[in-house]
């Protein structure tokens, strides 16, 4: 069963930002193995200044709280 999950895709749409600043989201697809839980892989915008910056998921009108991701 594991072919069939990972051909669901998110439904709602998927928008990252990395401190502030929309992200392009290549992908967010179950993860594998995992119930219930999306896996989105996202390209940190260009200009993005070094450093810790937040990083908030968005699904919907749901936003995650935000992480931290160092850029370099």
């Amino acid at each position: 069963y594991t072919t069939l999950f990972r051909s669901i895709k998110a439904v709602l749409p998927v928008e990252v930002t990395v401190g502030g600043v929309t992200a392009f989201v290549q992908s967010a697809d179950l993860a594998t193995n995992q119930l219930a839980m999306l896996q989105v892989t996202f390209v940190v915008p260009p200009g993005t200044a070094p450093g810790a910056q937040p990083v908030v998921v968005t699904v919907g009108k749901s936003s995650s709280p935000p992480a931290t991701v160092t850029v370099q």
